[in-house]
């Protein structure tokens, strides 16, 4: 049989046993739960720099459309003032030589017109008076002659 000291000795030193196992397990447990959190914040960042990277390519395509459009008001605004400036341009051009001229032309056209038509009247009216459809008037019985027998047509 043992003595009581060696008795106290080896449950003393069983329960120490148990206390280190136990500190053990626990250091086991706090680190796997170290290790858990390491992962969980790994993936945290990564999630959080995917993020960033949308956001940045987000904000580089509203950037560019931003930019674009400012470059198409500036174009917008360019081409504007360099209508004006032709028109103004046109303008006095116009005044100087544009108006009276287009009234002249717009005369010598009705002018032009005037004459072919009167021209086609008169060669109806000569060729209705050679295939005597109809007689010329009194004043003009002395200028039409058949072409063909030259005699004056009354």
């Amino acid at each position: 049989m043992k003595s009581v000291t060696e008795l106290e000795m080896l449950q003393a030193r069983q329960a120490k046993l148990k206390r280190r196992a136990a500190a053990i397990a626990e250091e086991e447990r706090l680190q796997q739960r170290a290790n858990e959190k390491a992962a969980i914040a790994a993936l945290r960042q990564e999630m959080i720099r995917r993020r960033n990277a949308q956001d940045m390519y987000l904000e580089d395509i509203r950037s560019h459309k931003l930019r674009f459009y400012n470059w198409e008001q500036d174009r917008i605004r360019c081409e504007l003032a360099e209508m004006k400036m032709a028109e103004r341009e046109q303008t006095l051009i116009d005044k100087f030589w544009g108006i009276p001229t287009y009234i002249l032309r717009e005369k010598e056209e009705a002018e032009r017109r005037r004459l072919e038509w009167q021209l086609q009247v008169d060669s109806m009216r000569e060729m209705c008076l050679q295939v005597k459809i109809m007689r010329p008037f009194d004043w003009e019985v002395g200028k039409f002659r058949d072409k063909f027998t030259n005699e004056i047509l009354k």
